[in-house]
């Protein structure tokens, strides 16, 4: 309960969405005692699941269809998912791990969803510390989206706001250099 908490908390503390992405995914592989993890965000326009991560001091994105593999499966389908084994799965797909040299062994995968009830992202989390993942752990695994969820409406909500901020400063520039010119 104090680390679901603290998450509560550490999602309401910032409205960058690649700061929050970081912010929760090191938060969720520790609570969860995972090696990595993963937060991914459905782009339904688009078709794709999107995410942002650190690699090397450098913000990689990762895109990937909806319904491709593990996460683009949940995202369609609304399912959860937890594998004792991800290479005995058939939507594994196995090109991650053959790119990066990485073995994924343990997988769980979750969607979460916007107060409509409409999947909005993933959270995938790989190989447990301890062993497989349980279905306890998928549990606090969504309760923890239901929460992401909220915070990254907030973040989209900010976002979109500042943009439209600059879209106004930018068009009452050019309406005083208008104006100016007019008078001139």
């Amino acid at each position: 309960l104090d680390a679901v908490l603290d998450i509560a908390r550490s999602v309401g503390s910032t409205l960058e969405i690649d700061a929050l992405l970081q912010l929760v995914m090191d938060k969720v592989t520790h609570l969860l005692r995972a090696e990595r993890s993963t937060l991914y965000i459905v782009d339904h326009q688009a078709g794709e699941l999107w995410s942002r991560v650190l690699q090397a001091d450098e913000l990689t994105e990762i895109r990937l269809h909806i319904g491709e593999g593990i996460a683009g499966w949940v995202a369609e389908t609304g399912a959860r998912l937890v594998l004792e084994d991800a290479y005995d799965d058939p939507r594994f797909d196995r090109s991650w791990d053959e790119e990066t040299g990485y073995r994924t062994r343990s997988l769980m995968c979750v969607p979460f969803r916007n107060a409509e009830g409409v999947v909005v992202g993933v959270m995938q989390v790989l190989n447990g510390v301890d062993g497989p993942f349980s279905s306890e752990d998928a549990d606090l695994l969504e309760t923890i989206g239901g929460q992401c969820a909220v915070a990254i409406d907030n973040a989209f909500l900010y976002e979109s706001l500042v943009e439209r901020n600059i879209a106004l400063e930018s068009a009452r520039s050019d309406n005083r250099r208008g104006h100016g010119e007019l008078e001139l």
